[in-house]
């Protein structure tokens, strides 16, 4: 994460040219004005990453406009998005991109219309809030006003690119009688995101014969740890001290409904910032990693980030049946597929009890999405560059 963090300082500053190193109105390339990312895994995956690889093209040339949403200096949907930019930077885009607003952009839009009456609009979207589970803790950021002024900011772009084909289908048909275009562009792994491996720490060391199992249920995905607090709890029994329960990234809680790890022995580690994700990943130091979403309405517009970042640290991955999965993942070859909780638990049992198998799954897995899904292959930078042709 080396060359995002030096980035993101960069973007702190208010000298133009500092701020907007790839301004250049006459390089004959095609510009692309990314707004406002999410100071998350979708900021980095939907925003930082895209605006770096195409930065690396011949064809292309990305700026990233931070705004002044908030004091984070993310942007937050909550909050309106600051359309405030330089009209250099609007003159010189071909594309403005922006993140999921649910705050009326036509102002915005219009705005910069005005300055340019040839820019076109995206809007890129990586989950769906119309189907948002009660107990989300951000059920009370997605209001019905907030849900109609996304599909309203939508049908006023050119063009709306989704994390998944699922996102694609649904909103697509949700907007048939408007002109929007749609594009699937998948989250896809990169050199940037462990370009500072040299600086990790050492890892969290394990006793001989401990088997570590990672899991990071957050508190979004409450009613799968709920469902799943089950087999955690077999966990324990059958193998007491012998294995290590680790959940990254949430205690269990939510401060309204019963605690999801209530009467399971695990470890709870505190989020990170996405800047630091990968380096508390590689710190844990998992032999198993589970990722039990189950097959949900909400869940099926996820992304399968979560296991390419499994993979990319080669551990080996359990998922439960939410189909995001289901054309990436092959059973008991780059990952192990379970429907229902007597599944996860006779699954489990084999892999903590054979390392061979592991090393396999975990080595195929690295194998499979450095090759398919990473800016390693072409096919991703040159989908970017599709979506973004004139």
């Amino acid at each position: 994460m080396k060359t995002i963090k030096n980035l993101l300082k960069i973007k702190t500053g208010n000298n133009f040219d500092t701020f907007y190193p790839e301004y250049n109105p006459n390089d004959g390339k095609i510009h692309v004005l990314y707004m406002s990312m999410l100071g998350n895994g979708t900021g980095l995956y939907r925003t930082i990453l895209p605006y770096l690889h195409l930065n690396e093209t011949t064809t292309h040339s990305a700026i990233l406009h931070q705004g002044k949403s908030n004091n984070t200096g993310y942007y937050n949907q909550s909050n309106p998005i600051d359309g405030n930019i330089d009209e250099r930077i609007i003159k010189w885009a071909d594309f403005v991109v922006f993140p999921t607003v649910t705050s009326d952009l036509r102002p915005i839009i219009k705005k910069y219309r005005e300055q340019n009456p040839k820019i076109l609009f995206v809007m890129d979207i990586d989950d769906n809030p119309e189907v948002i589970p009660v107990n989300h803790p951000n059920i009370k950021m997605y209001t019905n006003e907030s849900k109609q002024n996304l599909i309203r900011n939508m049908g006023y772009c050119d063009l709306v690119t989704c994390s998944n084909t699922n996102l694609q289908k649904y909103y697509s048909d949700k907007l048939a009688k408007k002109n929007t275009q749609f594009e699937v562009f998948y989250n896809v792994l990169s050199k940037y995101l462990t370009d500072d491996m040299d600086e990790y720490p050492a890892k969290i060391e394990k006793k001989d014969g401990i088997t570590r199992i990672l899991l990071t249920i957050n508190a979004g995905h409450y009613n799968c740890g709920i469902a799943f607090s089950k087999v955690l709890k077999n966990i324990n029994k059958k193998y007491k001290d012998t294995v290590d329960l680790v959940n990254f990234g949430w205690n269990g809680g939510n401060g309204i409904y019963r605690n999801a790890f209530d009467g399971v022995k695990i470890d709870c580690l505190p989020g990170v910032s996405f800047l630091d994700y990968y380096k508390m990943l590689h710190c844990i130091n998992p032999d198993i990693s589970i990722i039990p979403l189950r097959s949900t309405e909400f869940n099926r517009y996820k992304s399968f980030q979560r296991y390419l970042e499994y993979s990319l640290f080669s551990i080996p991955t359990i998922v439960g049946e939410s189909e995001v999965y289901k054309d990436i993942v092959s059973d008991y070859e780059n990952s192990v597929v379970c429907i229902g909780n007597q599944d996860f638990m006779e699954n489990i049992d084999i892999l903590i009890e054979n390392a061979t198998i592991r090393d396999k799954i975990s080595e195929n897995a690295n194998i499979y999405c450095n090759e398919n899904f990473s800016y390693k292959n072409p096919d991703h930078i040159e989908k970017l560059k599709k979506i973004f042709s004139k």
